[in-house]
C-alpha cells in the first residue's frame, strides 16, 4: 500500500506538536528553548502544509485551523524572538571593546530581555491551560481531506516559483517588509520539497530542501539583525534617561545590526538582479 505523503508529513508535525506539549508543560528550563523551537517548526510545518497543498483539504476546517495554529506560532514566536536576540546580543557584547561600553549595559540587556521572556513564557503558558488550546489539538487530529485533481508535485513547483518571484522583488525593493514576505515564501517551498520528496524524487527534493534551507537562514539573518536593532532603539533610549546610564553602547551596538541587515540585503540583491 502506498504512502500518502500529505498525510505522513501532518502526521509526523502532529507528533513534534505533541512532545512540544509535554515539554512545555513540565517547565524544564533547560529543554525550554529546543521544545520552543521544535514546536514552532512543526506549527510552521502544519500550516505551510494546510496552504501549499489546500484544493486537499476541505477548506472552511484547514482555514480555521491555520487561523488557530497561527494563534499558538504568535505565542511561541514572542517567547523564541527574545531568546534569540538574548543569544545575540551576548555575542555582540562579547565581541565589543572595552572603551566602547559605556555604563552596565549587560545587566540593562539582561534586565529587560529576563522579565520579557518571563512574561512571554507565562502568557505562553496561560494560553495552554485554556479551552482553545485543547481543541486546537484537538483538531490537529481530524483534518479533513478532499479528493483532488492538482498533483502534489504540481503545487509544490508552484510554491518553489512563487519562492523565487518573491525573492527577486524582495531584492529590487529591499524593503525589510517584502523580504519578510520572501522568507515566509522560502520557508513554504523548502516544506514543499520535504513533503513532495515520493512524488518529485528525493535526489531532486534534497537539492530543493538544502537550497531553500541556505536561503531561509540568510534572510532569517536579516530578520534577527532588524528585531535586535528594534530591541536596541527601544532600551537604548530608556537607558538614555537613566541616573547612571548611556545610551552610547546601545547606539554602537544599533548600528551594527543595521549594518548586519544591510549585508544581507546586498547579498540578496547580488544573487536576484544580477
Amino acid at each position: 500500500m502506498s504512502i500518502d505523503p500529505i498525510a505522513d508529513y501532518l502526521g509526523r508535525q502532529r507528533q513534534a506538536i505533541l512532545v512540544g506539549d509535554r515539554a512545555l508543560r513540565e517547565e524544564r528550563d533547560n529543554d525550554l528553548k529546543e521544545a520552543i523551537h521544535d514546536t514552532r517548526v512543526a506549527v510552521r510545518r502544519f500550516r505551510s502544509t494546510l496552504r501549499t497543498f489546500a484544493p486537499h483539504f476541505e477548506s472552511e476546517q484547514a482555514q480555521h485551523l491555520d487561523g488557530e495554529l497561527r494563534w499558538y506560532a504568535c505565542l511561541l514566536g514572542a517567547v523564541r524572538d527574545r531568546q534569540v536576540i538574548t543569544t545575540r546580543l551576548s555575542a555582540l557584547l562579547n565581541d565589543l571593546d572595552e572603551p566602547l561600553i559605556v555604563g552596565p549595559v549587560a545587566p540593562r540587556i539582561g534586565i529587560e530581555l529576563s522579565a520579557e521572556l518571563a512574561s512571554h513564557e507565562a502568557r505562553l503558558r496561560a494560553h495552554m491551560t485554556t479551552a482553545r488550546y485543547r481543541h486546537m489539538l484537538a483538531e490537529i487530529d481530524s483534518v479533513r481531506r478532499t479528493q483532488s485533481r492538482i498533483a502534489i508535485c504540481k503545487l509544490t513547483a508552484r510554491a518553489t516559483h512563487t519562492a523565487a518571484s518573491r525573492l527577486k522583488k524582495a531584492a529590487k525593493s529591499g524593503d525589510p517588509v517584502v523580504l519578510h514576505r520572501a522568507r515566509k515564501a522560502v520557508k513554504r517551498a523548502r516544506y514543499a520539497a520535504e513533503l513532495g520528496a515520493p512524488a518529485i524524487g528525493r535526489k531532486r527534493a534534497d537539492k530543493q530542501v538544502r537550497r531553500h534551507e541556505a536561503l531561509q537562514d540568510l534572510l532569517g539573518e536579516h530578520n534577527d539583525a532588524v528585531a535586535s536593532a528594534e530591541f536596541l532603539l527601544r532600551i537604548g533610549k530608556q537607558a538614555s534617561s537613566l541616573p547612571g546610564e548611556s545610551g552610547f553602547t546601545f547606539g554602537v551596538l544599533h548600528e551594527r545590526e543595521r549594518r548586519a541587515a544591510r549585508r544581507v540585503r546586498r547579498k540578496v540583491r547580488r544573487r536576484y538582479t544580477g
